[in-house]
């Protein structure tokens, strides 16, 4: 599961970019077998015509469950 850190917005080009910045709990949660080529924390972006589509977007290209804790 991602959990979102950060969220970023711009408006490019008649377009939203939405920004993610997100934890995967696997690389950060303590374990036997580490990995230290596991980064803590990822940016993903998708653009569209509304902020929406953009949002949208970002959850069809992951590839894990996305909380956004609310």
């Amino acid at each position: 599961m991602y959990y979102v850190y950060g969220v970023g917005v711009d408006y490019i080009d008649n377009q939203y970019v939405i920004y993610l910045q997100f934890i995967n709990f696997s690389n950060v949660a303590k374990s036997e077998k580490t990995s230290p080529d596991a980064t803590p924390s990822e940016i993903a972006h998708a653009n569209g015509k509304t902020i929406e589509e953009a949002i949208y977007k970002l959850y069809l290209s992951a590839d894990q469950e996305i909380y956004w804790g609310i």
